[in-house]
């Protein structure tokens, strides 16, 4: 196998949501991410998230 290191970045849930749906979104995030450090362990170097305003901000699609 070769040598790398990964680097994961994914979107954080926002603080206004509410529901089933929210609950559903944050398991299915869980399992995604053990998932991948169960596969890529040593790997795996860091998960990071962030906050889904400083993605649309980066996007150019904030309303601010």
């Amino acid at each position: 196998m070769e040598d790398y290191e990964l680097y994961i970045c994914s979107e954080g849930l926002s603080y206004a949501s509410k529901g089933d749906a929210t609950l559903n979104l944050a398991t299915y995030k869980g399992v995604l991410l053990s998932k991948l450090y169960e596969h890529y362990g040593d790997n795996l170097k860091r998960l990071f998230t962030y906050a889904p305003i400083s993605l649309k901000a980066t996007a150019g699609c904030a309303s601010k």
